[in-house]
Protein backbone atom coordinates (compact mmCIF):
# COMPACT_ATOMS: atom_id res chain seq x y z
CA UNK A 1 0.00 0.00 0.00
CA UNK A 2 2.03 2.90 -1.24
CA UNK A 3 -0.55 5.35 0.12
CA UNK A 4 0.18 4.19 3.66
CA UNK A 5 3.94 4.56 3.16
CA UNK A 6 3.45 8.06 1.75
CA UNK A 7 1.30 8.87 4.78
CA UNK A 8 4.06 7.54 7.07
CA UNK A 9 6.50 9.98 5.54
CA UNK A 10 4.33 13.02 4.80
CA UNK A 11 1.17 12.72 6.90
CA UNK A 12 -2.14 13.81 5.44
CA UNK A 13 -5.23 11.86 4.47
CA UNK A 14 -5.78 8.58 2.68
CA UNK A 15 -8.31 8.93 -0.12
CA UNK A 16 -10.16 6.00 -1.65
CA UNK A 17 -12.34 5.70 -4.73
CA UNK A 18 -13.33 3.21 -7.38
CA UNK A 19 -11.40 3.86 -10.59
CA UNK A 20 -12.19 1.74 -13.66
CA UNK A 21 -13.87 -0.81 -11.36
CA UNK A 22 -10.87 -1.07 -9.02
CA UNK A 23 -10.52 0.15 -5.44
CA UNK A 24 -7.72 2.72 -5.41
CA UNK A 25 -6.00 4.73 -2.66
CA UNK A 26 -3.91 7.89 -2.83
CA UNK A 27 -2.96 10.78 -0.54
CA UNK A 28 -3.87 14.39 0.17
CA UNK A 29 -1.14 16.13 2.17
CA UNK A 30 -1.37 19.17 4.47
CA UNK A 31 -1.05 21.78 1.71
CA UNK A 32 -4.01 20.20 -0.15
CA UNK A 33 -1.97 18.68 -2.95
CA UNK A 34 -2.53 15.06 -3.91
CA UNK A 35 0.14 12.38 -4.26
CA UNK A 36 -0.65 9.21 -6.14
CA UNK A 37 2.34 6.98 -6.85
CA UNK A 38 0.27 4.49 -8.88
CA UNK A 39 -2.21 6.66 -10.80
CA UNK A 40 -0.45 5.89 -14.09
CA UNK A 41 -1.87 2.35 -13.99
CA UNK A 42 -5.24 3.77 -15.05
CA UNK A 43 -5.83 4.68 -18.67
CA UNK A 44 -8.70 6.94 -17.66
CA UNK A 45 -8.72 8.78 -14.33
CA UNK A 46 -12.34 9.01 -13.24
CA UNK A 47 -12.68 8.31 -9.50
CA UNK A 48 -16.17 7.40 -8.25
CA UNK A 49 -17.35 7.82 -4.65
CA UNK A 50 -14.18 9.44 -3.29
CA UNK A 51 -13.95 9.14 0.50
CA UNK A 52 -11.35 9.70 3.23
CA UNK A 53 -10.38 6.45 4.99
CA UNK A 54 -8.81 6.14 8.43
CA UNK A 55 -5.47 4.38 8.52
CA UNK A 56 -6.77 1.94 11.14
CA UNK A 57 -9.61 0.94 8.83
CA UNK A 58 -7.30 0.33 5.87
CA UNK A 59 -4.92 -1.73 8.01
CA UNK A 60 -7.77 -3.79 9.49
CA UNK A 61 -7.72 -5.98 6.38
CA UNK A 62 -5.11 -8.73 6.89
CA UNK A 63 -3.92 -8.89 3.27
CA UNK A 64 -3.60 -5.11 3.06
CA UNK A 65 -1.64 -5.05 6.33
CA UNK A 66 0.64 -7.84 5.06
CA UNK A 67 1.35 -6.00 1.77
CA UNK A 68 1.92 -2.72 3.60
CA UNK A 69 4.46 -4.30 5.97
CA UNK A 70 6.37 -5.81 3.04
CA UNK A 71 6.49 -2.48 1.20
CA UNK A 72 7.33 -0.58 4.39
CA UNK A 73 10.29 -2.88 5.09
CA UNK A 74 11.57 -2.48 1.52
CA UNK A 75 11.32 1.31 1.68
CA UNK A 76 13.06 1.31 5.09
CA UNK A 77 15.88 -0.81 3.65
CA UNK A 78 16.40 1.77 0.89
CA UNK A 79 16.14 4.79 3.21
CA UNK A 80 18.55 3.33 5.73
CA UNK A 81 20.97 1.57 3.37
CA UNK A 82 23.80 4.01 4.21
CA UNK A 83 23.12 4.14 7.94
Amino acid sequence: MSGLVVQDELGGELLRAIVDGTSHYWNRVADGSEIDTTRAQFQRWHPVEEVVRRRSYVLSFPDTRRRYLILRSRVDAILHADA
